[in-house]
């Protein structure tokens, strides 16, 4: 590696902590106040190592007689000195050191969410998020009082809605906490978008499911097919909120969601299952029940369904005077 030469020094968790251009040499590197990079690690000794060029304008790292040595990361030895390579990785304490050239690309420039882009900008700002509320919140509520059995009133069906109205906002404050706390961004109306979006999506989803099972007469057809979209819901919500809240790439993103869905989603099954007639005593059901009103099939004028009618009170009769011969 020639100069200038970009020096990365990372936490114990591959965290870029800071950035040097190194431009001249020879260059030291420690704890003490006379180094040319001091680097605040109680593991590092005072003058830990030396950074040099050959002859051939060769970057050259020598470990100054340190107490706790210089390490290569991959494979994991102790090195006395070393040439350097382009992002070769060292370690040194608990500090890792990373060097790289000028030339090294960068990742795209992540937009900022939490400022309005000219007048799409403010209109996705100022109608976006309240849209999604409002029709997160219609659909609640209407699918509560289509659940309700008995004659209910809309403060009980809004206490029934309430709580997820609440969490939402909550859980989106949360995720904007982390991204605040990890990449010093307060990112609330991308997680507010993002858990809107995807509550609604789940909301339509399952309700759609429990309609096709109702018209198709299917047992369990809702259950069923759930358990696997519930999975690939959940672990698109924890991607899109770890990909604006933590420093992980895609890859790492994408397995820490997957993950999270399998978890949660076996955890929810798990609560299912225990709440069936075996171990509560509350009346389980084999399908969904839905209005009598939403009927798919051809209805009946009314002289057929009063035929029938008769049809059926004339057998019912017949029965009752064979029972009553026997």
């Amino acid at each position: 590696m020639e100069p200038p030469i970009i020096l990365e020094i990372l936490d114990r968790f591959g965290k870029i902590r800071e950035r040097h251009r190194l431009t001249q040499f020879p260059l030291r590197l420690g704890r003490g106040y006379d180094n040319d990079i001091i680097i605040d690690d109680p593991y590092i000794s005072p003058t830990h190592l030396e950074l040099i060029l050959d002859g051939n304008q060769h970057l050259i790292l020598n470990d100054n007689a340190s107490d706790n040595g210089v390490y290569n990361i991959h494979p994991l030895q102790r090195l006395d000195s070393v040439m350097l390579h382009e992002n070769q990785r060292v370690r040194i304490g608990h500090t890792d050191l990373r060097f790289r050239s000028c030339a090294f690309p960068v990742k795209k420039t992540v937009l900022d969410l939490t400022k309005p882009r000219g007048t799409v900008g403010k209109a996705f700002t100022m109608l976006l998020l309240p849209i999604a509320w409002a029709l997160i919140s219609g659909l609640l509520l209407w699918n509560n009082y289509l659940d309700t059995v008995s004659d209910a009133s809309f403060g009980q069906v809004l206490s029934k809605t309430l709580p997820w109205l609440i969490f939402l906002p909550l859980w989106a404050f949360a995720w904007s906490i982390v991204s605040k706390i990890v990449t010093h961004r307060f990112y609330y109306l991308y997680h507010a978008v993002w858990v809107s979006v995807l509550a609604i999506a789940i909301i339509l989803f399952d309700t759609l499911m429990q309609y096709i099972e109702f018209m198709s007469a299917i047992d369990f057809l809702a259950d069923r097919v759930t358990l696997f979209t519930d999975v690939i819901f959940i672990a698109v919500l924890f991607y899109g909120h770890l990909h604006y809240s933590t420093t992980y790439n895609k890859r790492t993103a994408a397995i820490i969601g997957t993950s999270t869905g399998l978890v949660l989603t076996l955890v929810i099954q798990l609560s299912s299952y225990l709440a069936q007639p075996d171990f509560n005593n509350q009346p389980q059901y084999s399908g969904v029940l839905k209005p009598p009103a939403f009927v798919i099939r051809h209805g009946k004028d009314i002289d057929t369904f009063f035929a029938d009618s008769v049809s059926l009170r004339g057998n019912a009769n017949d029965t009752d005077d064979n029972n009553s011969d026997n």
